[in-house]
């Protein structure tokens, strides 16, 4: 028993440290096993899928709802399909692309709540705001880190073929070498000397304004379409007579409720006030000047 405790008592310093070394690595293994976050287009090379004609690829493509693969991204890896949408942002290095791209189409625009990630290899003639077809194999999702240091995961997909709608019908395959074997283009895989392209950041939200109004008695505004999430609403008013106030509304068309930006307002008074969380979509004003005249104004962030 002595000589047990003898043995903890001199040895006990580098069986701790040595044991917290490896409970240190260990954690790191599990961590970078879990990890998917990554601002870097990597070179993908292109599954055996784009090898093939865009006609037998397009008769594979299986239309995909949004919203089920926004659920769950992995169960639909390896499935073709077909998503038209418009560029949110895209950029190239070398011979590798990457584009976000917004797939759902509202009365008011493209969403900008529904995006998948596209990998793409060579060039396209898409830009920014340009609404293009992209046809390939789901991937899974992607992670990547916004201007706002939020991590962001989304669809992804490998696009074996992007067709640009630019005001014509123009078809470009992302990128074709001519087989000799096959009288058809098909994708080149991509050189391993490529080298790894810059982070790609997500474009500066800035502030639009929408639209103005000014008016001195009860009035709600024609409807008019807000895009982001983030709205600056500045209002002032001078008033007609000593007893005066000023009640202001931004409300859903659709649903006839929203939120108050003034309040028992008296005059003059100027204010500028934010509203965040917002779901893009059709608005109006409700304004209720009593007694005063009243400029409003409001800003989206996107």
């Amino acid at each position: 028993m002595e000589q047990a405790k003898n043995w903890w008592s001199r040895y006990w310093v580098p069986v701790v440290f040595f044991g917290t070394i490896i409970l240190f690595i260990i954690g790191i293994a599990e961590n970078s096993g879990n990890s998917s976050s990554s601002n870097i287009p990597v070179a993908v090379t292109p599954p055996s899928v784009c090898s093939e004609s865009e006609s037998n690829v397009l008769q594979q493509a299986k239309a995909i709802d949004f919203k089920q693969l926004n659920k769950d991204p992995g169960s639909f890896s390896g499935q073709v399909t077909k998503f038209t949408g418009q560029v949110v942002q895209v950029q190239e290095n070398g011979q590798i692309g990457v584009m976000r791209l917004a797939v759902t189409k509202e009365s008011y625009g493209w969403s900008p709540s529904d995006i998948i990630w596209v990998d793409y290899s060579g060039h396209s003639d898409a830009v920014q705001d340009d609404v293009v077809t992209v046809i390939g194999p789901m991937t899974g999702s992607k992670t990547y880190t916004s201007q706002a240091n939020y991590q962001i995961t989304i669809p992804s997909m490998t696009g074996c073929y992007i067709d640009t709608q630019n005001g014509k019908a123009t078809t470009t395959p992302v990128v074709t070498q001519k087989s000799s074997s096959k009288n058809q283009s098909v994708p080149a895989p991509v050189s391993a000397s490529v080298p790894t392209p810059t982070p790609v950041p997500a474009p500066p939200a800035t502030w639009h304004t929408v639209t103005s109004f000014v008016t001195d008695v009860q009035t709600k505004t024609p409807p008019f379409t807000m895009r982001g999430q983030e709205w600056r609403i500045t209002y002032s008013c001078t008033s007609t007579q000593s007893v005066n106030g000023f009640y202001g509304y931004v409300d859903s068309v659709a649903t006839g409720y929203g939120d108050s930006f003034a309040t028992d307002v008296t005059c003059p008074a100027s204010n500028t006030s934010y509203s965040y969380a917002q779901t893009p979509g059709q608005y109006y004003f409700d304004l209720e000047p009593v007694a005063a005249s009243v400029t409003v104004t409001i800003e989206d962030l996107y």
